[in-house]
């Protein structure tokens, strides 16, 4: 479940004779804290953001008020999207966990794509959002650019670049650190391998000289079949620590 919080855009219809003095301080008794968006045109109506939204204006139809209705809502949409991919990366944050001795390749393996499918989740929005402001006009843009400064949203952005990329660079370490260790567990295996082959081949060596002919077979036979014992061995055991790496 997630909680939003509603913004509201309140029309207010002034008298003809009020002067624009007068329908400023109209809007900011509306919306105290927040900034009027100043467009140049002659008789304008008084456009003020902040918490909430106000237009002092005569016709409910002007180009101005409805864009200022039509860009607060597409800057709700794009809180409740940033809130979204936020909690997203909350929860893929919870199953990142450096201390894990359990952890296994394919459960990275799946961190890893979820981690990938976010990163492209949240750069999509973000690229989608920055191409907004240069498709509007400029009278679109001056409220654009307010909506976005008294409702912070430039941080909400931040706050999900600074969560994504601190999930990205422990996932790496992790990813290194796991990698690390199975790098030093093939190291070891392949030490022991070493020394069993070079035991198998001396064994063989010492089995033919010390046995008499009618032996020699047998007794190598024997060796050869031990080697392939104790090297089965070893590799089921390589196996069994790799799974659990």
């Amino acid at each position: 479940m997630m909680a939003l919080w509603a913004n509201a855009v309140y029309l207010i219809t002034p008298t003809p004779e009020s002067t624009d003095a007068e329908r400023t301080a109209l809007a900011a008794r509306v919306t105290p804290v927040g900034r009027r968006c100043v467009v140049e045109t002659p008789r304008s109506p008084v456009v003020r953001v902040g918490r909430n939204c106000v237009v002092v204006a005569e016709d409910a139809d002007d180009q101005l008020v409805q864009g200022l209705i039509r860009l607060a809502g597409v800057h709700q949409v794009c809180w409740a999207t940033a809130l979204a991919h936020d909690a997203a990366l909350e929860s893929q944050l919870a199953r990142v966990r450096p201390n894990d001795p359990d952890l296994t390749i394919d459960a990275l393996e799946q961190q890893t794509n979820g981690i990938l499918g976010l990163y492209h989740a949240v750069q999509s929005f973000r690229l989608r959002y920055a191409s907004v402001e240069p498709h509007l006009d400029s009278t679109d843009q001056i409220i654009w650019r307010a909506l976005e400064e008294e409702w912070q949203f430039g941080r909400v952005l931040d706050s999900l670049d600074g969560r994504l990329g601190f999930l990205r660079t422990l996932h790496q370490q992790l990813s290194s650190s796991l990698q690390g260790r199975r790098a030093r567990l093939l190291n070891g295996l392949v030490i022991a391998f070493t020394f069993l082959s070079i035991f198998s081949i001396l064994l063989a060596a010492m089995t033919f000289a010390a046995m008499s002919p009618l032996r020699v077979g047998v007794g190598t036979g024997m060796a050869l079949i031990a080697s392939l014992v104790a090297t089965l061995g070893a590799y089921f055991t390589y196996v069994r620590l790799v799974a659990r790496s």
